[in-house]
């Protein structure tokens, strides 16, 4: 933001226009009839600033300590004196509930992490931001990978990486153009918070033929009595079904997956990568499903797991089936 003052820029500053060297050109943020306020935009050189209205126009000279090209979104490192904390990347929409950054939408595939969050401006308006970035290891600048606002790519900005271990602490703001939204949001998350949880395998599962594809989460008996009662499918030789894989849900609970019906060769499908619980939340991550085959068959490709009891929320993030 720079300042400009002068006797008199006319009726309104807002008929002012702000250039600067390197052929980019903003109006004033704010103002009066003396002193005009300005972002200093993307692409802004040090150099001349001249400022142009109906019948005025002056220049001055400025230095930009850190320049940006306008047509890229750059990483680099958080130069700045205030510390990035949990505290203040917090996203508080007009309406609804605070939603912040460090929460279950922080997974990471491989060497890639992505942040992403959907939170709601007003009733019927909704922003989904996503970062991704990729890993060269703790202390080493993170590669750039992509930023969306709402699926549409932004093409111009820069992100200020304070911190950075995949096994700690992630942390900076990424800067763009004002309409995108994301101008000095921050982002933090603990990667250390993260707890693995294992899981076991439902041998047999396939024998449940779900019809419609989703998640769901199987606490008691009475809820796996309603999956064996409508979706078991396999009967005995006096066309009587067959009793489904024991599960014990005073010391258990099932993770289910499910496809709904399809062609292919197999029902018998691993998509679940990885369990974990993030702050209060089991987060369970999904790969895509895998090809099934060329084969003419109706079939309904599902995974069971098993893990230890639980009141906690869960989560499916991913490739979830919808």
């Amino acid at each position: 933001m720079i300042t400009i003052s002068d006797t008199g820029f006319g009726t309104s500053y807002r008929n002012l226009r702000v250039g600067f060297f390197g052929d980019v050109e903003v109006r004033p943020d704010s103002g009066n009839a003396t002193t005009a306020y300005a972002t200093v935009p993307f692409g802004a050189f040090s150099g001349y600033v001249t400022v142009t209205g109906q019948a005025y126009s002056d220049s001055l000279p400025i230095t930009i300590y850190e320049t940006y090209h306008p047509f890229s979104l750059d990483a680099r490192w958080y130069n700045l004196p205030d510390p990035i904390t949990a505290g203040n990347v917090t996203i508080v929409p007009f309406w609804d509930d605070t939603v912040h950054w460090n929460d279950w939408k922080v997974t990471i595939q491989g060497d890639t992490v992505v942040f992403d969050v959907l939170y709601f401006t007003d009733p019927h308006a909704m922003w989904h931001y996503t970062l991704q970035f990729q890993d060269n290891g703790p202390g080493s600048l993170p590669g750039f990978i992509g930023a969306t606002l709402t699926w549409n790519p932004i093409q111009a900005g820069l992100l200020k990486i304070q911190d950075w271990n995949t096994s700690g602490i992630v942390s900076g703001r990424i800067y763009s153009y004002p309409e995108t939204g994301f101008d000095g949001l921050g982002f933090w998350f603990d990667f250390s918070a993260i707890q693995p949880i294992s899981f076991e395998p439902i041998h047999g599962c396939i024998g449940f033929e779900v019809p419609t594809a989703g998640t769901d989460v199987i606490r008691t008996d009475s809820v796996y009595q309603h999956y064996w009662d409508n979706y078991w499918a396999i009967q005995d030789g006096f066309g009587n079904k067959t009793p489904p894989p024991t599960v014990d849900f005073t010391q258990r609970m099932v993770l289910s997956v499910h496809y709904g019906s399809r062609d292919g060769c197999f029902s018998n499908v691993d998509v679940i990568d990885r369990i974990e619980q993030v702050d209060n939340v089991i987060r369970v991550t999904l790969a895509r499903l895998p090809y099934l085959g060329e084969c003419y068959a109706v079939i309904y490709p599902i995974q069971m797991v098993s893990i230890p009891n639980s009141s906690l929320d869960v989560t499916f993030v991913g490739e979830v089936p919808r």
